[in-house]
């Protein structure tokens, strides 16, 4: 089937920065949201991309009523308070934050809508695995949660996980697993991508992140399609590859490094018959919208260059428990 690329994107409003980001400095990233969204699907719908957006759970509600009502028995035990999001409400009106920034079914209602585009789980509440406090019956009861609206809203039964902020252990892949999920979303190799609580987070870390984001060489962000294959009991992993960098987020010659090296993965993985997972947070894009919008398609345009080519397609998580053919996957059939 030659190589794939494979999108995710991390929907999460407000509830995926609340606990580190001012409304005054990144309001207005995450209410460009609502425009950016529905321009990244006529961007895959023109390109035939297949994609699965990680949503949040609480971003499905209509609002903080709906929101109220699917609160858990008892709230996660997080010893931080501050990452309990079932306090939000007060926090929100305290901020002057817009219910928008928290809310969009309709959103998602486009997304499940569009063919080859995949909902997947981000968690009900943004849930973070390895922080002190949770416990496995936390993270079973917010999933559960997840599963409900997505079933009472969308009619959909979700297989796809995307921990939130990355944190995961073997323990919360079990849970996803027992929960339903097939595929999840792993971290690339090496030790600025090791899963680790977010107080842990350094420096040396994001600097590790950021020369793997620029540097040349590309076979170690592509791994062989093999590794579709699971053990009994545990969902596939799709691992990441790179995370797409948003304009302005470094300076203009390293941005353009960044691109480069994603561009060069995806010719590296249809020449080698290889994965490469490219994924980001729409609120990344949400504003300086065209010049994202346009970068994005630079890494569009080398996609369909070798998909034209007949080596490389595209591919959601879900794909990969689904195991499409060829035909299925280029005529964007589930």
């Amino acid at each position: 089937m030659g190589g794939s690329l494979v999108i995710s994107l991390d929907f999460e409003l407000w509830w995926g920065v609340r606990d580190t980001r001012a409304y005054a400095d990144y309001g207005a990233n995450v209410a460009g949201v609502h425009g950016v969204i529905p321009k990244l699907l006529d961007l895959f719908d023109r390109y035939e991309i297949r994609s699965t957006w990680a949503t949040v759970g609480m971003a499905m509600c209509d609002g903080w009523d709906e929101w109220r009502s699917l609160q858990p028995e008892h709230a996660p035990g997080y010893v931080d308070r501050s990452l309990n999001p079932y306090g939000e409400h007060d926090r929100a009106r305290a901020s002057n934050v817009p219910d928008a920034l928290f809310f969009a079914p309709g959103l998602v209602g486009q997304i499940v809508n569009q063919p080859g585009q995949e909902l997947g789980c981000h968690t009900f509440s943004h849930f973070y695995c390895l922080e002190e406090g949770i416990t496995d019956d936390d993270f079973h009861g917010d999933l559960q949660l997840f599963k409900r609206i997505t079933e009472t809203k969308f009619g959909l039964t979700t297989s796809s996980i995307v921990f939130a902020r990355n944190q995961y252990s073997e323990t919360a892949i079990r849970v996803a697993h027992q929960e339903g999920m097939t595929t999840y979303r792993g971290n690339p190799s090496g030790y600025g991508f090791q899963p680790i609580p977010h107080r842990n987070e350094s420096a040396i870390r994001r600097g590790l992140r950021l020369a793997d984001a620029v540097v040349p060489g590309v076979s170690g962000r592509t791994y062989r399609s093999e590794s579709e294959e699971c053990s009994i009991g545990q969902p596939i992993n799709v691992p990441a590859s790179f995370f797409l960098r948003s304009v302005g987020s470094l300076p203009t010659a390293l941005h353009k490094l960044s691109l480069h090296r994603v561009t060069q993965a995806i010719r590296y993985a249809a020449q080698h018959e290889r994965v490469v997972h490219v994924w980001w947070h729409p609120h990344n894009f949400g504003v300086r919208q065209d010049e994202n919008l346009a970068a994005l398609t630079t890494v569009l345009d080398c996609f369909r260059s070798e998909r034209d080519s007949g080596r490389l397609q595209s591919r959601n998580m879900g794909d990969f428990a689904r195991k499409p053919t060829t035909a299925q996957v280029l005529s964007g059939e589930h």
